[in-house]
């Protein structure tokens, strides 16, 4: 009797794992749209408030108001740091700057291309003095114990050259950190909290310990603060008895901006998640506002403003109103038009001040965000969803 054949494709499709789903790998990867979120614990970063589904660790402390027939938003849990590219760039141009060069340092400015192709990478040439360094005085009123990010790229024509990186609080202090540049451009990033103290906080990119005499290539060094302040994205509403509440959330960054963020449009979503003795259904209450320092605010029905989005040269005083908790907003930015577009507000329209404009959000970017950590948003994020240029 012959023997029946197994069909082996089949009987592997039964067992073949399931693909994992777009929420399982984005949490995976980290990856949303084209921005990378990270966390120095490897923690799950964000999740998803689908409709009709709360997900998350959190989900049974997100109020009711947050899940919207027909809409999915990104929720974001943790600590993090804005890096978006060219954020609050110092140039070490060797000349006119407020870069001070000390112990026998030279800067031969505008060296080589950094990473974006422009000739204004500046080689800062080490003499033979172990403390050698370029420092800068940051600018800004500093609050005590505010955390300040700092990034540097760096890069040697040749072999590899090491280097210390320090970043000294207001206490006059701070950890000098080796790095090893290669012959390709590496991107560095420092987190410290300045503490209190008289001292102006400062970068210092320094000699290593060895006192050899070297070149090091670096490009746009830069800083995150908020002036100073620590900088939060909004975390999911925490139930506390009848008021919801917030934790210091997170911030996106990417190294280069996906083309999302350059060219063409793409909407984000907001919407208020207010309880009901801050705004009542019906109520009008400006939402939106762009200010005379270029951040695009949210209000919160009672409250102060808060900051959501920051862009270079858009025109201030544009102001958007929600009529009920749970309206949506949306925003449409174009980059093609050099615009700052809100949904259902005729004067809702911001441009680009002059060509010289370097494009959103080249300075900073926060969505969803105040600058100091106070009196949280406490609403919802969309994904960002590109359309049509």
């Amino acid at each position: 009797m012959a023997r029946a054949k197994v069909n082996k494709s089949a009987q592997h499709a039964r067992y073949r794992p399931t693909p994992p789903s777009p929420q399982e790998l984005l949490w995976q990867t980290g990856v949303a749209g084209g921005i990378v979120f990270v966390n120095a614990d490897a923690d799950r970063l964000f999740w998803y408030a689908a409709e009709n589904t709360e997900v998350g660790p959190f989900a049974a402390n997100v109020p009711a108001t947050r899940v919207i027939a027909g809409t999915k938003f990104l929720q974001c849990w943790g600590s993090r740091q804005n890096r978006i590219a060219e954020s609050e760039r110092i140039d070490v141009d060797g000349g006119g700057s407020p870069w001070e060069h000390n112990n026998g340092l030279t800067v031969t400015a505008n060296a080589a291309n950094r990473p974006n192709g422009d000739a204004t990478a500046d080689q800062l040439n080490h003499a033979a003095a172990g403390n050698s360094n370029s420092q800068q005085a940051l600018s800004g009123a500093f609050d005590d114990d505010a955390n300040i990010v700092a990034s540097v790229y760096d890069k040697v024509s040749s072999g590899t050259e090491d280097w210390r990186f320090q970043l000294f609080g207001k206490f006059g202090a701070g950890t000098a950190i080796l790095q090893t540049a290669t012959t390709s451009w590496q991107r560095r990033y420092y987190s410290q909290d300045i503490g209190s103290g008289g001292v102006n906080p400062t970068i210092s990119l320094r000699n290593a310990s060895d006192a050899l005499a070297r070149s090091v290539l670096h490009a746009t060094p830069q800083y995150e603060g908020g002036d100073g302040e620590s900088i939060y994205y909004p975390g999911p509403p925490i139930r506390t008895g009848s008021t919801p509440k917030t934790k210091p959330g997170d911030l996106a960054y990417t190294d280069t901006p996906p083309s999302w963020l350059c060219a063409g449009k793409f909407d984000v979503q907001v919407f208020g998640d207010w309880v009901t003795s801050e705004v009542q259904d019906g109520d009008t209450h400006e939402v939106l506002h762009m200010d005379a320092f270029n951040f695009l605010r949210i209000k919160k029905g009672g409250g102060n403003l808060q900051a959501v989005m920051q862009s270079n040269g858009l025109q201030i005083g544009k102001v958007i109103t929600l009529d009920s908790r749970q309206q949506i907003a949306t925003l449409t930015v174009d980059f093609t038009a050099g615009s700052l577009t809100v949904a259902g507000a005729t004067t809702g329209n911001g441009t680009v001040s002059n060509s010289s404009m370097l494009p959103w959000p080249i300075k900073r970017t926060y969505i969803g965000c105040d600058a100091n950590g106070a009196d949280n948003f406490n609403g919802g994020i969309g994904e960002p969803l590109r359309v049509a240029a």
